[in-house]
């Protein structure tokens, strides 16, 4: 056989291969002075049997079997191009090696090609066959409210980001929670740089909190929910801390998904012992999803979340002070909410900067099913922190009231002292 007629095999139709057996990739590109049909192949090399020079054991029957393939090559106006490429999925098996291994491959080699000046993952289409091995969320967006009691009235959930984000020990971390506690918000969380220190062990945290939350829920009837930090490189650790929360009546947890990685959520689900909703955070995410022609898409990083089993995901900070791209945002919003063959949907989460003024601005960009966090917009109130708690969601229900914010806030002394220290945010500033 002729070199022409292997690489024949890397070219082929979307309709003409067996979409339950292949997983789709999609990227962007840019390069210049070179064709892309030779970049095409060249990726197919890279996502698949091919090596930069003739192998003898790569039969013709391999290629056709496990080569990718091109089926779809499409220039823009930009003079960049879309390509899709098709893997075969049987040689990524979701229950051995899974993600991970799928992952290093066809998304690993292809950024080191030399005649590509940028690449992008866009997207990845999973056959149901495949996704089967995976559990998805166990709660989702339907069990988080039941948890919170707002399925009636599904409003935006509220959560307080517990700040300083390092250097407080166990007692003052339970006064904060008990202060927010009692302005009603539905969650507490650890900020991602607040992990189990020498100064604060995990079991003095979650002793002295969740007896504060009991408190309040006495005093209240409102329920909050501590979402506990567990993050850490050993997954024998992050299980270990997860189980010692479960023991001492934490009912949240909490990981920096990004560098802990999609194997460490998935064992977290998959352990029937713990059976806690998952938190994802998804700090660094940026690191590879910032650059909109390099990198990979950041609602590829949720789709892949709410797979492993992220009951809430962190997506962008929407009225907030870190950047958005509000395409990229809302893509990650339908990624975790919309059909997903039998998956639950999971939360998507909103964070950074946030405050009773940019309650209608992000509201009116993700609807009614969202998490709002807020740290400096809660702790930082005027008159302390129980009130910080009541002005969001006392914008909470003027949004879902449909009133001006300005307006609502007459005899609400609360959220008028918030928006007079931090104003009212619009979606783009």
């Amino acid at each position: 056989m002729s070199e022409r007629d292997f690489k024949e095999q890397f070219w082929s139709t979307f309709e003409s291969i067996d979409l339950d057996k292949h997983i789709i990739l999609v990227f962007s590109l840019k390069f210049e002075n070179v064709s892309p049909l030779k970049v095409a192949e060249e990726i197919c090399v890279e996502n698949s049997t091919g090596t930069w020079t003739p192998v003898s054991y790569e039969t013709l029957d391999i290629r056709k079997e496990h080569g990718a393939k091109t089926i779809g090559l499409y220039s823009t106006h930009s003079g960049d191009y879309i390509i899709m490429v098709a893997v075969n999925s049987h040689d990524y098996d979701p229950e051995r090696v899974g993600l991970s291994a799928l992952l290093a491959d066809v998304a690993g080699n292809v950024y080191e090609i030399k005649m590509i000046d940028k690449i992008k993952l866009l997207d990845i289409f999973f056959p149901r066959s495949w996704l089967s091995a995976f559990r998805g969320p166990k709660y989702g967006i339907d069990g988080i409210r039941e948890m919170t009691k707002t399925s009636d009235q599904r409003r935006p959930l509220i959560g307080a980001i517990v700040k300083p984000n390092i250097g407080l020990d166990p007692r003052t971390i339970s006064v904060i929670a008990y202060e927010v506690a009692l302005g009603g918000v539905d969650f507490i969380k650890d900020d991602e740089g607040f992990v189990q220190t020498s100064y604060c062990s995990m079991e003095d945290k979650v002793s002295y909190v969740e007896e504060v939350l009991d408190k309040a829920y006495e005093e209240t009837g409102k329920r909050a929910f501590y979402v506990y930090n567990i993050t850490a490189d050993k997954h024998e650790q992050v299980i270990r801390m997860a189980e010692l929360v479960r023991s001492l009546g934490g009912k949240h947890l909490m990981i920096s998904g990004t560098y802990t990685g999609f194997g460490a959520v998935r064992t977290l689900v998959e352990d029937n012992n713990i059976n806690l909703p998952i938190f994802v955070h998804t700090a660094g995410k940026e690191a590879f999803t910032r650059l909109q022609d390099y990198g990979i898409s950041a609602a590829v990083f949720s789709k892949i979340w709410r797979i492993v089993g992220a009951d809430e995901v962190l997506t962008s900070a929407i009225a907030g002070k870190f950047h958005v791209d509000l395409t990229e945002a809302k893509r990650q919003i339908i990624y975790l909410r919309s059909k997903l063959y039998d998956f639950k949907a999971s939360f998507p989460v909103i964070a950074a900067g946030l405050h009773p003024g940019s309650i209608k601005a992000a509201c009116d960009f993700t609807g009614n099913d969202i998490l709002i966090f807020s740290g400096g917009g809660i702790l930082g109130h005027p008159m302390g922190t129980t009130a910080g708690a009541k002005a969001m969601l006392q914008a909470v229900t003027a949004w879902m009231e449909n009133i001006d914010l300005v307006e609502f806030s007459k005899g609400k002394p609360e959220l008028a002292q918030a928006i007079e220290l931090w104003g009212v945010k619009k979606l783009i500033e």
